[in-house]
């Protein structure tokens, strides 16, 4: 079994689901996004990255779908102590060489560059089918769950799946080459977001087109370098002050102000933050810095060598103990950091016991301290 995933599995676009099509009850809308902030705890050693989101699918009940480029076999470490879900899964995703984006209430996973633009690309094709005069494309609009068998044709299910809205494709042969895919499923999203998850793999999207007998049709394009999406935001207030608000916050956004309106052109989840801001929410921006890993921990009244114990497990480290700190390596400690280097995170584990440190490479050496 291990050769036959060894070599299919970096040809499948992958939907990582807990046991089946259908079993699971996703989480969709405010419901998706509580549970991407709600905090998470796990401890991850070696794990296949298709096991590691099959886990979080099947006790989180959010919907993954991995791109096909991203290799679902490698092994992935990741410790997590109170973190917000949402963290844990970038950091997931750049353990694994790619990014994530938020489509519809389907996390996606994937290369960096296509998972930052992705979102932008499924909010620009969503609204264009919702302002659309032609009603076949304004069907996209419709939200439907998408379920697939085990070895689909990529190309069989988005043929099916553009028939439904009686549309079909002018180049599909050309731009997605043969596949077979695992089943998957994907909770209750539009059409147009469907679409553009399932072809984010093959580097496209869509377009309308009418054919020589004046049908509608899909082509095929290339996935935009640098898409933009444009919201307009009704607001009372000061339209100067908030306009200034929001480009100090978001220097990457476009900010025009209409009377009584704020339009905003940029990424989709920037677009979005900034109509949080506007309507007085308070926001909130995660970043996973790469090659700089913060920690989060919180220990009650633990005895000191447990502790270091999971520690050195947690970050790979070769703990050296003097017989002299035996005796406080009993001694029990409570200490929280939240989103700390390493450095002070053995600090904080160490600050109350009499002992003292020293990290050289993976090793870490704990003597009595100098008095």
């Amino acid at each position: 079994m291990s050769d036959f995933r060894h070599y299919f599995f970096p040809l499948l676009a992958t939907l990582l689901l807990a046991a089946g099509v259908g079993a699971t009850e996703w989480k969709t809308g405010i419901d998706f996004e509580k549970r991407l902030d709600s905090e998470v705890d796990m401890q991850w050693e070696d794990v296949p990255l298709a096991d590691a989101l099959d886990r979080l699918a099947n006790t989180q009940e959010i919907a993954f779908f991995l791109d096909r480029r991203i290799d679902p076999d490698q092994l992935i470490s990741l410790s997590a102590n109170a973190i917000p879900l949402e963290m844990v899964v970038r950091t997931l995703a750049q353990k694994a060489g790619g990014g994530s984006c938020h489509v519809g209430s389907v996390v996606y996973i994937g290369p960096a560059d296509t998972a930052r633009n992705l979102a932008t690309v499924a909010a620009v094709q969503d609204d264009f089918a919702r302002q659309a005069r032609d009603p076949v494309l304004r069907d996209l609009i419709s939200s439907e769950t998408l379920a697939w068998p085990e070895l689909t044709e990529p190309r069989k299910l988005l043929t099916d799946l553009a028939g439904q809205h009686r549309l079909s494709f002018r180049n599909l042969d050309e731009a997605v080459p043969h596949d077979l895919w695992r089943a998957g499923e994907f909770p209750k999203i539009t059409s147009a977001e469907s679409l553009t998850l399932l072809l984010a793999g093959f580097g496209a999207t869509y377009r309308l087109v009418k054919n020589a007998a004046g049908d509608s049709q899909l082509e095929l394009i290339p996935l935009p370098e640098d898409p933009k999406f444009s919201k307009r935001f009704p607001f009372r207030g000061d339209l100067n002050d908030a306009s200034s608000k929001i480009k100090a916050e978001f220097p990457e956004l476009a900010v025009e102000t209409q009377s009584g309106a704020v339009t905003v052109t940029g990424r989709f989840e920037e677009v979005t933050l900034a109509g949080r801001m506007l309507r007085g929410e308070t926001i909130r921006r995660m970043n996973v810095t790469p090659g700089k890993k913060l920690y989060t921990l919180t220990v009650q009244q633990q005895p000191l060598g447990a502790v270091l114990d999971s520690l050195a497990k947690s970050l790979s480290l070769k703990v050296e103990t003097s017989d002299e700190v035996q005796e406080a390596l009993h001694q029990r400690i409570s200490f929280s950091v939240e989103k700390v280097d390493v450095a002070a995170l053995l600090q904080a584990a160490m600050a109350e016991a009499p002992v003292q440190w020293e990290l050289n490479g993976d090793v870490l050496t704990v003597t009595p301290l100098k008095k």
